[in-house]
């Protein structure tokens, strides 16, 4: 195994692009708690795996990326401790291959509806620019960000459709009218550039920043765990070498940082909507305690009706509720902090699919997706302004 792993780094040195040729990605249902803490004894960096649905609870299911160096000795661990298995992808390079999304979409016109604001720089010095929808001045704002995990490419995707849906949509649906005409919407289509030039150039199922990590080799933060409340809980990493590790201090992420500044400057966001990928989940706070939101009550009968809104067009079936209930403990993420700043309707999306494709959605999948999701937003939106506070 030694071997195999030598000549892997020297692929990458000489090539500089992750190769995922053999690896699989497999679909754990464990039967009980004591199957869910054996997963959790699986030493993750030693055999290169890859959580995209971490161990958290029995009820569900555990998605692991194996690279192929480390498949025999995962399988005949769940072999030797009974816990059932299925491959769901067999090939993750094939998948690849088959599945990349085309993102190239451009606008054909330019609409006084639509300004680019730039709200920071990245780690490596790449503009963290922001949409901004607005028919006046001092108007109360809506935000939403997407890409901020720089693997999950149907959100972004999702989002250039979001874009070109309102600048097209004004003055034509009256709902939406009505919401530009009271509200600014602020849309952050990739909020980790970094990450995401680099699932291109390097290594398609990187999920961090680009950020070195001071006396470690592994480079990146997890900027879904990198925000105030609850920084530092057992719902995140301390080891760099983690997908979700928190890094070594509150915001310190530029890219988070950025949105942060943001946030508190705007002092008026009414909404905030982090759009991330996969599990079809709507998802409000909080993440990191099992405290109930004090707007529970409302924010649960919003998620209901936008998730009935959403399957009403492809029947696409979304589960809703707080993170920490419906998923699992996380600390330190966004909307526990937008929520603690005073934004009410605070919300996470985690769009297509529950696992077959994963972070792999064919490119076929964009626009219903995106279609789908405009309606829930569209029932976020609609509440946010009829709802003033």
């Amino acid at each position: 195994m030694r071997g195999l792993l030598v000549l892997t780094a020297l692929f990458v040195a000489v090539f500089g692009k992750v190769t995922f040729e053999g690896d699989q990605v497999l679909r754990i249902t464990a039967q009980d708690a004591k199957q869910i803490a054996l997963l959790k004894e699986l030493p993750e960096e030693i055999l290169g795996l890859d959580y995209w649905m971490p161990p958290s609870r029995v009820s569900l299911p555990v998605d692991v990326h194996v690279p192929f160096h480390s498949l025999q000795g995962v399988r005949a661990f769940l072999a030797y401790h009974q816990i059932p298995y299925y491959v769901m992808i067999e090939n993750v390079q094939v998948g690849l291959y088959h599945k990349n999304m085309k993102m190239n979409e451009t606008f054909n016109h330019i609409y006084n509806l639509v300004s680019k604001i730039e709200i920071g720089k990245s780690y490596e010095g790449r503009s963290l620019d922001v949409l901004k929808f607005s028919t006046g001045a001092n108007r109360p704002g809506i935000w939403i960000d997407t890409g901020i995990h720089s693997r999950e490419w149907i959100t972004p995707a999702s989002a250039i459709w979001s874009a070109k849906k309102i600048v097209t949509d004004y003055g034509r649906d009256p709902v939406l009218t009505d919401i530009l005409n009271n509200y600014d919407i602020f849309l952050e289509i990739i909020a980790n550039p970094d990450g995401f030039v680099y699932t291109h150039s390097n290594d398609r199922m990187w999920r961090k920043t680009r950020k070195p990590n001071p006396g470690s080799s592994c480079v990146g933060v997890d900027p879904n765990r990198n925000w105030e409340i609850g920084f530092g809980g057992p719902g995140a990493s301390s080891n760099p070498c983690s997908q979700t590790y928190h890094g070594p201090s509150v915001h310190s992420e530029p890219e988070v940082k950025a949105i942060v500044d943001f946030v508190k400057s705007h002092g008026k966001l009414k909404a905030f909507v982090s759009i991330h990928s996969y599990s079809q989940m709507l998802l409000y706070p909080y993440g990191y305690t099992r405290t109930s939101a004090k707007d529970q009550v409302e924010l649960h009968e919003l998620a209901r009706k936008a998730v009935s809104e959403l399957q009403s067009l492809h029947n696409t079936a979304y589960t809703y509720g707080s993170v920490i209930t419906t998923i699992y403990q996380a600390d330190g993420i966004t909307v526990d902090w937008t929520y603690e700043q005073g934004i009410k309707y605070s919300y996470t999306f985690e769009l297509r699919d529950t696992g077959r494709y994963g972070f792999l959605l064919p490119a076929d999948q964009i626009i219903p997706t995106a279609e789908e999701t405009w309606l829930a937003l569209m029932a976020i939106m609609e509440h946010t302004k009829n709802n003033p506070y």
